[in-house]
């Protein structure tokens, strides 16, 4: 069973293509091959590059790849070990622009294991520039090597890891890349790798439940080898703790590799132990900063939180830096050990929240750690309960701590220090010194058709940024947020009709500090009915067709391209007609025209049909003025799934045509604490981010290519919109939404488009869809969301 996420963001980009692009390195061109259970490893490598041919195991697929090549698994579950022998089934990539990978399919579930074996992927003399991403390794199923009474792994054994790497060829591995996986319940090590290696990237994974009773060397994490990045990963429950040796992340060398590890930089990561946090063996240069290890309030203590020691009693342990970490309910918080057997020197504990240490804060007998300005009082942390390790204003850890070369930085990216010092621990308050805005004052609201207009006094402050304005449709509860610039109006357009809608302000400044919420105002929109007023939703272009048209065949799909600058021709003695299929049977209530600038139509008639045909009498006729403004013919919802217009005119000219539909049941937001996360394309550990009604935390839609999410509504629902609301960094611009009544056949978009790059809420409508499942795909490389709405009523 997966754990329960740390409720903090964790804001880490590597922008790799982007970065060689813009320093003129060519990026190498990738082959990608499929991998699905339902496959047939008798397809040809040819075949399996479309995935509608995959082959069906792992081995097989991997034995096509060339380097920088992809292998992407489908979703499923596969049963299978392979050993990868010095390139035996696939190549090094050949450098950090050009990896070799093995990827789950983004948004798909896809579980590794392999039953009996001591591993399920093991990697030997081989592994450099490699990426490993998206899959969940499942070490339940591997076997159990027996344990001697001294802890140890009886001979003949290596233990149980479900992800190993070792060489025996004295040549070092570098590069690889472990990013975005889950990795839980093997016997011994989540994720081991030999001393020969460097500069492996260890990022986004969550691992837990890893380990056994009774065994000396059971970890989480168990690395070697020198320069390597572990960030941003959740580590959960080290099982079989002996005395201090299991940990959740562990870093160190074996008695017959001497030279350490050195170099490593262990970041941000979040550590909730069922023995000890961080071990660091014999090494020199190495800096944990940023990182929470905790003992959460329904766990045990755990042993040590930051351990330095020597594996093998030999070897040297220098200059390395315990930095701004938040150690919480441990046994010793910070720990030596085996100092009788090897020095420790240079190393420092400085700026680290100690707190609940329920045998000593730091346990360092032969005083070989400088420490300076660590706090062991209550820090006033926000809510343990639900391990929310921030500090509430006024804690004793607030600008109390020493500015530090190594971290500029706090978990969450925000730079240090926002006071007149730093913060001590790992993350920086950010309203230091600098009071929120005053409270916004003179908020009104009035509404017109299914618009409501807000207006308020201006604040007064100098640095101030904007506002946040908050909505919802009963009093106090605001789902809906929408960020605006320094304004003192807004308009909320195509609200339900009928309906009372609830509002009230927070003023933002540069520091992002925000005031109190302002007095709740509230307004009730008018009855629709039906027409171009508010509550009419355009039935996406794309999904339109035109099936026949009297005049200008080879033109008729330029009213329906976006383009005003593109038309369509009705030319010849009048009448003109065509005839639109609506992609589907819609409520429809309108009809729109755009003229091109020369001559216009202005004798118009609109009919709508369940077929095409039977078409009756007419839903709306008219004259429209001769101009060159849009034109707008609204009539009564009527059913169907073709619309007919005829144009009474002689040479007229169409550059644009829309049809609008009026939603059948009030839109209401679905409560955000219903619905649920199912599948991420990357940064899984915050995907429940954009449901949490915080628009501080944030999901990373990190990497290139196109990056999606699949919501669970937690009911069926007719769905007719939906809303992102843009964290204040990069922005998702391009978007598709598809709605399904089951996590898969999705079908055509019921929504796609681009937004406007800036921080207000984004809202993508559509004819009401019905379904439990809403899946967004963002088109753009690199973007963040804070928060995630969808509306409908109840099926």
């Amino acid at each position: 069973m997966k754990h329960k996420l740390f409720s903090q963001a964790v804001s880490v980009v590597f922008v790799v293509g982007t970065f060689f692009a813009a320093i003129g390195i060519n990026v190498a061109s990738a082959t990608t091959y499929y991998v699905a259970t339902t496959g047939d490893d008798s397809q040809s490598c040819a075949q399996a590059q479309s995935e509608l041919t995959p082959r069906q195991t792992i081995s097989i697929g991997m034995a096509c790849l060339a380097a920088g090549d992809v292998l992407e698994l489908k979703g499923g579950s596969y049963n299978e070990f392979v050993f990868n022998n010095g390139n035996n089934l696939f190549p090094d990539g050949t450098g950090p622009n050009n990896l070799t990978t093995i990827r789950g399919a983004a948004g798909e579930s896809v579980i590794w294991t392999a039953s009996g074996g001591q591993h399920i992927f093991l990697m030997k003399n081989a592994g450099s520039y490699t990426r490993f991403e998206n899959i969940e390794f499942d070490g339940s199923t591997l076997g159990v090597p027996p344990i001697l009474p001294n802890g140890k792994v009886a001979p003949g054994f290596f233990g149980s890891d479900p992800w190993k790497h070792f060489r025996q060829d004295g040549g070092i591995t570098v590069g690889l890349e472990f990013v975005n996986n889950i990795v839980h319940d093997g016997p011994n090590n989540g994720m081991f790798n030999s001393s020969t290696t460097s500069s492996w990237l260890i990022e986004g994974n969550e691992f837990y439940d890893n380990g056994r009773a009774g065994s000396q060397f059971s970890n989480n994490m168990y690395l070697k080898g020198d320069n390597h990045v572990i960030r941003g990963n959740r580590v959960y429950t080290t099982l079989g703790a002996v005395g201090q040796s299991a940990s959740g992340i562990r870093i160190a060398h074996n008695q017959n590799e001497d030279d350490g590890s050195n170099n490593n930089l262990v970041e941000k990561n979040f550590i909730s132990v069922g023995g000890g946090g961080i071990a660091f063996g014999t090494g020199t240069n190495n800096i944990v900063r940023n990182n929470i290890v905790t003992s959460s309030s329904s766990q045990p203590p755990g042993n040590v939180g930051i351990l330095l020691w020597a594996q093998g009693g030999i070897g040297l342990n220098d200059n390395n830096k315990i930095y701004n970490n938040t150690v919480y309910k441990m046994r010793n918080c910070i720990g030596t050990l085996n100092t009788e057997y090897f020095s420790i020197t240079n190393s420092e504990a400085n700026n680290n929240i100690l707190y609940n240490c329920t045998s000593n804060t730091i346990q360092d007998p032969d005083g070989v750690i400088a420490t300076a300005n660590n706090l062991t009082t209550d820090p006033l942390f926000v809510d343990l309960t639900n391990d929310d390790y921030h500090v509430q204003t006024g804690s004793p850890a607030i600008d109390t701590g020493i500015i530090l070369a190594d971290v500029f930085e706090d978990y969450e990216g925000v730079p240090r220090p926002q006071g007149i010092a730093s913060d001590i621990g790992a993350f920086e308050s950010q309203n230091v010194g600098d009071p929120p805005p005053a409270v916004p004052t003179g908020l009104t609201a009035s509404a017109s058709g299914t618009t409501i207009t807000l207006t308020w006094a201006a604040n007064t402050e100098s640095d101030l940024t904007g506002y946040k304005v908050f909505r919802g449709t009963s009093p106090g509860n605001y789902p809906s947020v929408t960020q605006v610039g320094t304004v003192v109006t807004y308009q909320a357009t195509g609200l339900n009709p009928g309906t009372t809608y609830y509002f009230a302000l927070k003023a933002l400044d540069a520091g992002s500090n925000e005031s109190d919420l302002s007095v709740e105002v509230n307004a009730t929109t008018e009855t629709s009915g039906g027409g171009s007023g508010g509550g009419v939703i355009l039935i996406p272009q794309g999904q339109m067709n035109v099936t026949s048209v009297s005049s200008d065949t080879a033109n008729k799909d330029k009213v329906l391209d976006g383009n005003s600058g593109t038309i369509w021709q009705a030319s010849g003695a009048g009448p003109h007609e065509m005839i639109l299929s609506l992609g589907g049977s819609h409520n429809v209530s309108e009809f729109r025209y755009l003229p091109y600038s020369w001559t216009k139509c202005t004798q118009y008639e609109v009919y709508v049909s369940a077929t095409n045909g039977n078409w009756g009498t007419a839903v709306a006729t008219g004259t429209w003025a001769n101009d060159s403004t849009e034109k707008t013919a609204s009539f009564s919802p009527t059913t169907g799934a073709f619309l007919r217009v005829r144009y009474l005119d002689n040479y007229c000219y169409a550059a644009e045509h829309n049809v609008g539909t009026s939603p059948t049941q009030p839109e209401a937001d679905i409560p955000q604490a219903q619905m649920s996360v199912i599948s991420v394309s990357s940064d899984t550990a915050n995907k429940d981010k954009v449901l949490d009604g915080n628009s501080g935390t944030i999901w990373q839609a990190s990497g290139t290519g196109t990056h999606e999410m699949i919501l669970a509504l937690g009911g069926s629902y007719n769905v007719s919109a939906f809303r992102y609301l843009p964290y204040s960094w990069t922005k998702c611009t391009q978007y598709e939404v598809y709605v399904s009544a089951t996590n898969g056949n999705w079908g055509t978009a019921v929504a796609t488009g681009t937004w406007a790059n800036d921080s207000t809420e984004k809202t993508a409508s559509f004819p009401s869809t019905t379904g439990s499942f809403l899946r967004v795909r963002y088109l753009n490389n690199y973007c963040y969301a804070a928060e995630h709405h969808v509306f409908g009523s109840a099926n």
